[in-house]
């Protein structure tokens, strides 16, 4: 949590599945001979998978993005997640720099491409489940890979969600993608006025038996 930056902080926790399945994921392609940005975030039921919800943004300009700083914005999320990773920085968007060389370049491309980036949630808004932090991992993990930057490692990823949450003003602390991007029971300690943040990460091994308690009092 954020007063754990100055005090220090230890969370013990796990990942879990919802009905058998992950219920956060982000899909993303890219489409050669087009052009722009789709950015489309889905709410759907946990157990039939059918869309409930969706809002989604069409970006053909770079003024678009200039939002990604409010979190009640249409997809701010990903808009954070792109700046994050470089697709364009901050005083491009307030310079308005043309959009789509900074797409192509993101995408290490010399033609002009389309990128579209889908998240999709098998859970309701509120749920105190730690889901904007697991989805910003979701998101980070599969733009990387779809253009090209390759599979970020967890201590990079944990940190690169940390950076999104405060590009989107949202704040947020270490806790919550900690312990649902990494599998299993763990404890999570960051050592106190440590900065940047250094995030240790103990795996517990817990009995058969408990883990089966676990399953039958949750969800």
């Amino acid at each position: 949590p954020p007063i754990c930056y100055e005090y220090g902080g230890s969370v013990t926790g796990m990942a879990v599945m919802i009905n058998n399945r992950y219920p956060l994921s982000c899909r993303c392609r890219i489409l050669s001979g087009q052009a722009g940005i789709l950015l489309r975030s889905e709410i759907r039921d946990t157990n039939s998978g059918s869309l409930m919800s969706f809002k989604q943004d069409e970006i053909n300009s770079i003024n678009q993005m200039a939002d990604f700083r409010e979190p009640s914005a249409v997809c701010s999320l990903l808009k954070s997640a792109l700046v994050c990773l470089g697709m364009a920085t901050e005083e491009q968007i307030n310079q308005s720099h043309d959009l789509q060389p900074l797409i192509n370049g993101f995408c290490s491309s010399a033609q002009n491409l389309r990128l579209e980036i889908v998240t999709t949630s098998l859970l309701g808004l509120g749920t105190g489940m730690g889901t904007s932090s697991i989805l910003g991992a979701c998101i980070l993990q599969s733009i990387a890979e779809c253009v090209g930057i390759g599979k970020l490692e967890d201590e990079f990823l944990l940190h690169a969600v940390l950076l999104v949450e405060q590009l989107l003003s949202s704040g947020g602390g270490w806790q919550d993608q900690a312990h649902g991007i990494l599998p299993g029971f763990k404890t999570v300690r960051s050592l106190p006025s440590e900065i940047p943040l250094d995030i240790e990460i103990e795996h517990l091994d817990i009995p058969q038996q408990h883990a089966e308690a676990f399953e039958e009092r949750l969800l």
